[in-house]
């Protein structure tokens, strides 16, 4: 059985066609960006909208996260 090093070093290792697909798709997509064929109005409108909410639910992981560090920490000192 492989080791996780050998795993993770075999994968960069060989070539993928994941790659090319998205250099392909990165090559053809300009294009049309200058040519200004695309409108992204709607969808920057509906991520601005979603900021505060996104935001929100990561304050309040990141929150639960210190206060469970924080009480494993006074736990260790009693």
């Amino acid at each position: 059985m492989k080791s996780v090093k050998e795993k993770v070093t075999g994968f960069f290792k060989k070539p993928s066609g994941k790659v090319a697909t998205v250099a392909s798709a990165v090559m053809l997509s300009s294009p049309a960006m200058a040519a200004g064929e695309i409108d992204v109005t709607p969808v920057v409108t509906a991520l601005e909208g979603l900021m505060t909410p996104i935001a929100s639910v990561g304050a309040a992981f990141l929150g639960v996260q210190v206060a469970i560090r924080g009480w494993k920490i006074v736990r260790a000192l009693i």
